[in-house]
């Protein structure tokens, strides 16, 4: 069983959307198994071979679970462990447990005998979300496609009744205002949403000491908190580890622009300091500093002539190997001992026949001629036609260049291996003239550059450069190492940085090579992990139409993580509209808050609010999003109390501290209290501040003083919050492990009513002591969540609010009549397969197509008339050999593949976000952060688009008009090109 196409959900602007994505592990495995081979990669499908060389029969299967299920186990595709497994009803959020995702999949079962005359026929199925056929999911909703019977209690479908008849509403409404409706302050529960995650798990992590042995903590979930997001934190331990990272790299004086107080130039020895001690480094370090010599060197460089190799011994041995060459070649019939002969009269030292030996000091000077007549003198290869004209004839030979010559000696030594000893002496005189003539050449450049040093030090202030630079290369070489290390590691504990050279950029000015290399371990963390719940566009729609309804939060593919070192304890973390983050941290020596994009992170040593972490000090924190106010109450000795104020932009994006703190201590006469717990009325500047003893004090932070009304709890709160929408203070109140009740204060009439509105919580909150209440949609629909550990999931009530007002209500007019015409009908299929094998499906869909036509007046042009219908049981359906389509294997991939819409990227937040498989991946995107443009274009990629348009006659035109809306008329006319 293969999964092609798959069903994920990712946040977009407005909210949860499901995103139909390839399955391309699977696919490459499908691929493969109908022809190995042909799937590299997604970008890399042989189409065209699937087309020549593989055919599919395919049968499309779509219907209830229970049914794909039968018939999934009837092929042998699953066991009864996997069918038990596949029929659990899931839970209406997240699921545990392993379960099988929404998607299109393929069922290719085991070859057999018969599959040698024909391709094997291969199911698509289709497998459906929970309750993609619950037709009673929703009373409102009302499905048009082509109804199924099944019989099967699932839900999927019914029996149908011929006497059905279709109810046609007008489509012209008329609405009225309500009459007003005056309510009174109350609160009702009711059960809400349950989401369960295998991330949602308490682990235990063994935590190394200063002493060297380990301590154990416990890492449990807890939300994040967050006025109208869902959102949950867990943490892991990250032990520590030790690496070596190498730096060879160039970097811009720009990019230290703040830190290098010299230039860059001077970082490189002159006149006076320390030489380089390597010959090489020398060359480079004069040219550098001098420009007489470098012009020196490029005048020497345009002169040289290195094409030639100016050597008497490799001359004389290049025409003497040529010459041969020639002879071999005009003589092929030699016996090998002339063969061996004549190779050997290559050689500088062969003996000379002993009619020359009298002139063998005219001999050293070569002369062609006269070395012919030695060679035919000898071997006899001539005969009697060794006339003077074809001796000259053998002498004269075409002397190629020597660079062409030396590339032609491994040619020639395959075809002439006789020549061998000759091809090494003549490369061996080779090196010996290259290396004279580097020598010498050398030589001259070195007197050149050295006379042009010279008149250029003396032009120059020498006793001022030997001065200056001898102190500015120690320093310098000081701040570029500094330099470097803050800004690649910051304020942080930075690990000792060994530079191994540094070199000018010979491309751009003030631009240096730098080799060097660090040893560095990174210190053990806690990695935070934010899992975001967020809710499908149909939820929200449906949230807006039914105050009732409860939505499916969605788990993200993936959490949004970050580090911190051991040591900082998390106080507040709360995610601020739907992007943003507040942070704050307890630090040994700071107490730090930051505000970042959630998705990109944020900077450990960069905070962007600060305060000391005096001994002794004690703060609770409260946070409003919808005034942006940060509040903590500090308490600290000896015996001061004070209000301390941050205040965030309109987009979340910075902070700053909004006055000084205020002081409460002119509020306290009687004694300075511990506050326990603070909340803002969610929309105000108003600040319940809970006291150790119980006592509630509301404080306005515009008029800088309390309201004179108080309450007092009886216990102390376990969780304190107002609600979304500002009417209420929500207390819970019990024991860790035991029963637990919500006190509901309301903010106009707080205190009038002492007690509050007390509400008991449901058993499952007995189990919990972590809370938080949030809205989903708006802000009045708020839901009091908690974890229970035990089944690593998140329980809520849902919470109705009413407070002291009249509303208006718009409505339709005669409602009720309305309500009572709405209809429900079943989903629909083009797959009949049910118990009911006798029924007359062919009729009645022949009905719902007259129906259709009928009443949408759109043409059809009989396409719907024309399919074909007919029924049959489960049993029959398994025993019948059914008519099949055939396709071309390549075509038809090609084809499926372009039904996906490509999404290569994203802009949010003013910046370009790269898509890895079509999907938002939070390590990429960081990853890409700052990266150089080919980095960025190198990530993207069109994907199967690409495997298509490499390939001919594989439906080019078809996908381009797909994609960009052009109008090729077909491939025949070779335009995609």
């Amino acid at each position: 069983l293969f999964r092609l196409l798959d069903l994920c959900s990712e946040t977009g602007s407005g909210g949860l959307v499901d995103k139909i994505i390839i399955s391309q592990e699977s696919l490459g495995q499908f691929i493969n198994t109908v022809l190995p081979g042909a799937y590299t990669n997604i970008t890399k499908i042989d189409l065209a071979r699937l087309d020549r060389e593989a055919s599919l029969r395919l049968i499309g299967i779509y219907g209830s679970k229970s049914e794909i299920v039968q018939f999934l186990h009837s092929q042998g595709a699953i066991d009864d462990e996997v069918v038990a497994l596949l029929l659990v009803e899931d839970d209406v959020s997240i699921n545990m447990r392993s379960s099988l995702r929404s998607g299109i999949y393929v069922l290719s079962p085991p070859a057999t005998g018969d599959s040698l005359a024909q391709p094997l026929v291969r199911y698509v199925i289709y497998w459906p979300e929970e309750a993609t056929w619950n037709d009673a999911h929703e009373a409102e909703l009302v499905f048009n496609e082509t109804d199924q019977a099944d019989d099967s209690d699932d839900g999927f479908g019914k029996p149908w009744n011929d006497d059905e008849v279709t109810n046609v509403d007008d489509r012209l409404f008329k609405f009225e205002v309500a009459k007003p409706n005056k309510q009174g302050e109350a609160v009702n529960m009711r059960p809400g949403l349950t989401v369960a995650h295998h991330a949602f798990c308490t682990s235990t992590a063994h935590i190394p000491t200063s002493t060297g042995s380990t301590r154990s903590e416990s890492l449990v979930p807890r939300f994040v908190d967050s006025e109208t997001v869902q959102a949950v934190a867990t943490t892991r331990f990250v032990p520590g580890v030790s690496y070596t990272h190498r730096l060879d790299e160039f970097f811009s004086q720009y990019r230290f622009s703040a830190e290098l107080t010299l230039d860059p130039e001077d970082l490189l020895p002159r006149e006076g300091s320390s030489q380089p001690t390597d010959d090489l480094a020398h060359f480079y370090h004069v040219r550098a500093t001098y420009k007489s010599a470098d012009r020196a060197v490029e005048q020497a460089i345009a002169g040289a002539q290195f094409g030639s190799i100016n050597y008497s011994e490799f001359r004389r041995l290049k025409k003497r190997f040529l010459i041969v060459k020639g002879m071999l070649e005009k003589h092929s019939g030699l016996s090998e001992e002339q063969r061996t002969e004549l190779a050997n009269a290559v050689s500088l030292n062969w003996e000379l026949p002993s009619a020359l030996k009298g002139g063998q000091a005219g001999w050293a000077k070569f002369n062609p001629l006269s070395y012919v007549k030695a060679v035919n003198l000898k071997l006899d290869l001539l005969g009697e036609s060794s006339d003077e004209e074809t001796l000259k004839a053998y002498s004269r030979v075409d002397e190629p260049s020597d660079t062409d010559f030396l590339k032609s000696l491994i040619d020639t030594v395959t075809k002439e291996p006789i020549l061998t000893t000759s091809v090494g002496e003549l490369r061996d005189l080779a090196q010996r003239g290259l290396r004279q003539t580097l020598e010498s050449s050398a030589k001259a450049l070195a007197d050149k550059m050295i006379s042009a040093q010279e008149r250029e030090v003396h032009d120059t202030a020498k006793s001022f450069a030997k001065t200056r630079f001898a102190t500015a290369k120690q320093g310098a070489t000081s701040i570029l190492r500094q330099a470097i290390v803050n800004r690649l590691f910051g304020e942080g504990k930075q690990p000792i940085l060994t530079i191994d050279d540094v070199k000018p950029s010979r491309h751009w000015n003030g631009d240096f090579a730098l080799k060097a290399w660090y040893n560095q371990r990174t210190e053990p963390t806690f990695e935070t992990s934010v899992w975001s719940l967020d809710l499908s566009e149909d939820d929200r729609q449906r949230l807006k139409e039914n105050g009732l309804h409860i939505p499916t939060p969605r788990m993200p593919r993936s959490p949004t993580t970050f580090n911190l070192p051991l040591g900082w304890r998390i106080r507040r973390l709360q995610i601020l509209g739907s992007k943003q983050a507040l942070l704050i941290v307890d630090c040994p020596d700071k107490i730090r808050l930051w505000v970042f994009p959630l998705r990109t992170g944020f900077s450990v040593d960069r905070p962007t609010c600060s305060i000391p972490n005096v001994h002794g000090r004690k703060y609770v924190v409260a946070v409003d999003e919808q005034m942006r106010l940060v509040a903590l109450a500090i308490t600290e000795p000896p015996g001061l109390v004070s209000l301390q104020e941050f205040l965030m932009d309109e987009t979340f994006s910075t902070m700053h501290s909004r006055g000084s703190p205020l002081s409460l201590n002119s509020w306290y006469t009687d004694g300075i209290p511990e506050f326990t717990k603070i909340a803002f009325f969610s929309g105000s500047e108003e600040l319940c501040l809970v006291e150790a003893s119980g006592r509630v004090r509301v404080l306005s932070i515009p008029s800088r003083s309390f309201r004179p009304a108080t309450v007092h709890l009886p216990t102390q709160p376990l969780y304190v919050r107002s609600s979304p929408d500002g009417a209420a203070l929500l207390v819970v109140e019990g024991t860790q492990r035991g029963p637990k009740l919500l006190r509901v204060f309301h903010r106009a009439s707080f205190s009038s009513n002492g007690n509050g509105i007390v509400k008991g919580l449901p058993e499952s909150f007995t189990v919990t002591s972590n809370f938080c209440v949030s809205a989903t949609g708006e802000r009045s629909k708020a839901f009091l969540m908690a974890f229970d550990d035990a089944h690593q999931r998140i329980i809520s009530s849902a919470l109705e609010i009413s407070r002291k007002e009249t509303e208006y209500q718009f409505r339709a007019k005669d409602e009720a009549n309305n309500t009572a015409r709405e209809t429900t009908t079943v989903h629909n299929s083009l797959t009949f397969v049910s118990s009911l094998g006798n029924y007359s499906f062919k009729g009645y869909f022949k009905r719902m197509v007259q129906d259709f036509e009928r009443l949408s007046r759109k043409p059809t042009e009989q396409r719907l008339t024309r399919i074909v219908v007919d029924s049959s049981t489960f049993d029959e359906l398994s025993c019948e050999v059914l008519s099949t389509s055939h396709y071309k294997a390549g075509e038809w991939v090609a084809e499926l593949l372009c039904l996906i819409p490509i999404h290569i990227a994203v802009t949010m937040e003013n910046r370009f976000v790269p898509l890895k498989d079509g999907v938002l991946d939070f390590a990429l995107e960081r990853q890409l952060l700052g990266a150089e443009v080919s980095k960025i274009t190198n990530s993207i990629s069109i994907g199967w688009y690409e495997s298509i348009f490499r390939e001919q006659t594989v439906g080019k035109s078809y996908t381009l008009n797909h994609m960009v809306d052009s109008s090729f008329g077909g491939s025949a006319v070779r335009t995609t090109e």
